[in-house]
């Protein structure tokens, strides 16, 4: 495990419970205006769109490190 894990599940975990908490603003709202099949559509279609980012990140996150200004671990 590196060094950066520990940040990585801090920020994963801080993501998840803000959407958590921001989620209840508005899903009343647009499941009362798309209907049950369109904001679940909407909801399944920005899954879909968002997938292929941790495999972009594992693949160029050597090069991504590298222009880093700050220090990262040089692996």
């Amino acid at each position: 495990m590196s060094t950066t894990a520990a940040s990585a599940l801090a920020a994963n975990g801080f993501l998840r419970y803000l959407l958590g908490a921001a989620f209840p603003l508005f899903t009343l709202q647009m499941y009362g205006r798309l209907g049950i099949g369109g904001a679940t559509s909407l909801l399944g279609d920005i899954t879909v769109l968002l997938m292929p980012i941790p495999w972009v990140v594992f693949w160029k996150g050597k090069q991504i490190r590298g222009r880093s200004k700050y220090d990262t671990l040089k692996v």
